[in-house]
């Protein structure tokens, strides 16, 4: 797929490191940088460039070499919980060649002085959504202007280092869709992907539940915000144009306004796009009429987050919604022909040998697809973040080996069973 032409000299740089997508998948899944190139469509004068060094399978000497090449003023980053240590070793040779570094993403929102600790090679960290702080931060960069007292920035040159607010777009349809041009789109995949070229699409941000091992509410809001039903199916429409066939849907909950969904589905019909897709959904927000209309638009497979098989667990992270409504949600997806991706945390609070027994249960019941046994990492931010950090560190590593023992054997019994192939 040809892309156009790169700037050879931009002013401001968005960097995604080679290993930051595709080493913290069980798959490899490459996707490209959303939040990076959501940042770069806000930009109309030729001032910024997305380098997707993991999708170009760049590595970290070649990666640099290019940013000393084009010479930017400033380079911008996201930070995850996990991805600190990459991120900190870019931001140190960039330093070197006196390049100053921002970071972005969820862990520079909900640890804005972990992250500065952390990654001392760093010039600021921002909190919160940026597309309308961004034009200002690059006419200050262009006018060699200090950044300090931008909205949302935290500088570490700042004398007095207070928290800044945490920045949000209130209206999605003020903002344009995020700019692809450049990016190794032919290298994106997953094995939840049915074709190629794929890309992510996020129609919406914010979530109103409470699920306590969950920090999506802090860095996302609880208030929904949607884009418009038509402006999706325009952009869906110009990326059919640029030969895209499978679309990732990554709203939190897809299924979250449903009537929202089944015009999308609807609109996706009527306007004869063949792409097919997958997303991410609540099992008890599923209804017949939803899981027709997601079928006959082209959707193959939802990911359902169960969390547990255990009533119990279910209520201790106020899940809000029985096994019961999971399991019916789930059935539903099945009978309109539409495969499950069933994900299930493991080491909640509560969690014993008795609950793990009910979680391989349900997924015997089940028989998804595809399923994922993820270890529970409290994040900052969420409910259940507080609590676990006051459990005792001897806790902690007892508990991490039984949790992995607990993974193990099931994906065993998944294994044995034949069903559940392991998701992403």
């Amino acid at each position: 797929m040809k892309s156009q032409a790169k700037n050879s000299s931009p002013l401001v740089i968005l960097l995604q490191p080679n290993g930051t997508c595709r080493d913290f998948t069980r798959s490899g899944s490459l996707y490209p940088p959303l939040g990076l190139c959501q940042l770069a469509a806000m930009d109309n004068q030729g001032r910024v460039q997305v380098i997707d060094a993991d999708g170009e399978d760049l590595s970290e000497a070649q990666t640099i070499q290019r940013v000393q090449r084009m010479a930017p003023r400033l380079i911008g980053m996201t930070v995850t919980i996990r991805t600190q240590e990459i991120v900190e070793g870019y931001a140190r040779a960039f330093a070197e060649l006196g390049i100053p570094t921002i970071l972005g993403g969820p862990q520079a929102t909900l640890s804005s002085f972990e992250v500065l600790n952390n990654c001392p090679s760093v010039a600021g960290v921002f909190r919160g959504e940026g597309e309308h702080v961004f034009p200002e931060l690059l006419d200050r960069v262009e006018r060699q202007q200090s950044l300090i007292g931008m909205r949302g920035l935290l500088m570490r040159a700042d004398d007095v280092l207070i928290m800044p607010e945490l920045v949000r777009v209130e209206d999605l349809d003020s903002i344009p869709f995020p700019r692809l041009d450049g990016l190794p789109i032919d290298s994106y995949w997953c094995p939840d992907a049915k074709n190629r070229p794929m890309v992510t699409f996020l129609t919406a941000r914010g979530c109103p539940h409470r699920c306590g091992f969950c920090a999506s509410p802090v860095t996302l809001g609880t208030k929904l915000r949607r884009r418009s039903v038509a402006s999706v199916l325009d952009r869906l429409g110009e990326l059919k144009e640029l030969s895209i066939r499978e679309i990732s849907f990554v709203d939190d909950v897809f299924s979250i306004d449903r009537r929202r969904a089944i015009q999308l589905c609807e609109g996706m019909i009527q306007r004869g796009f063949d792409f097919s897709w997958f997303c991410n959904a609540r099992a008890d927000q599923i209804s017949p009429e939803l899981a027709r209309a997601m079928k006959a638009a082209g959707c193959h497979q939802v990911y359902l987050g169960f969390e547990s098989g255990s009533p119990k667990i279910l209520e201790t992270i106020n899940k809000d919604a029985s096994l019961d409504q999971l399991i019916a949600g789930a059935c539903i997806l099945k009978e309109a022909d539409i495969a499950i991706s069933v994900g299930f945390v493991l080491g909640l609070p509560g969690e014993d040998d008795s609950t793990i027994q009910e979680t391989i249960k349900v997924a015997r019941q089940l028989r998804p697809d595809r399923i994922q046994f993820t270890c529970w990492t409290p994040l900052p931010g969420s409910p259940l973040y507080e609590k676990s950090q006051r459990r005792d560190d001897c806790f902690h590593q007892s508990a991490s080996a039984q949790i992995e023992a607990w993974r193990r054997q099931c994906y065993e019994v998944a294994e044995a069973e034949g069903f559940g192939l392991p998701s992403w």
